[in-house]
């Protein structure tokens, strides 16, 4: 990357799909291998669901980082205001899925679900926020939680939350951006069973 240029802010591209689904299927620690049954099936899924118009992993709600058409680094998020319709969006989506798997989803997604307390109003949630790993360290992390502030400011919501793994590094990062943990949440049955340990909820006022 040369030193005059800098990577383009640019809105969810649905061509996208692929690079995207690694991205998020790396930021979440196997969460998201457990929650569609295996790291292949979960990678395809969320190329899937990143091409659909609703849902939790949809283009229509990322903002992303690239250069020279390569995307480097994704935010997923939406306010308060937009989950119901995220929320059955997501739902209509996993409802097409095959039996055997619906019938894991009825198990495990409850599960997972506990580990993110519910939004407050007028508040916006960030649900992922990654940059590939040979980019790390050059400030673009940075730069797209506060593209995702200034957006989340200008859509009315007055605080940002996000959840990360209690374990993470990511931690620092963003209380370094001003972030404060306000619970630690854990669910025995992910931990004894999967691995899956306490989660953060962090959350900074945006007013």
């Amino acid at each position: 990357m040369r030193a005059n240029r800098e990577p383009t802010l640019a809105a969810g591209l649905a061509g996208d799909a692929r690079p995207a689904a690694a991205l998020i299927l790396a930021s979440g620690r196997g969460n998201y291998e457990y929650l569609f049954a295996g790291k292949a099936a979960a990678g395809h899924r969320l190329a899937r669901y990143w091409r659909a118009r609703q849902g939790w992993f949809s283009h229509r709600y990322a903002l992303t980082l690239r250069w020279r058409g390569r995307l480097l680094a994704l935010a997923l998020g939406y306010a308060e205001a937009d989950g119901a319709a995220i929320d059955a969006g997501m739902l209509r989506c996993l409802a097409r899925e095959p039996a055997a798997l619906r019938r894991h989803l009825d198990a495990a997604l409850p599960l997972l679900l506990s580990l993110v307390p519910r939004l407050p109003q007028d508040a916006y949630y960030l649900q992922n926020l990654v940059v590939v790993a040979g980019s790390r360290g050059q400030g673009l992390g940075t730069r797209l939680l506060r593209q995702v502030e200034t957006g989340a400011r200008q859509a009315g919501c007055r605080e940002l939350h996000l959840d990360v793994a209690a374990d993470s590094r990511a931690l620092a990062f963003y209380r370094r951006h001003g972030y404060a943990v306000r619970a630690e949440i854990r669910v025995p049955e992910l931990a004894a069973g999967h691995a899956i340990g306490p989660h953060c909820r962090m959350q900074k006022p945006l007013v």
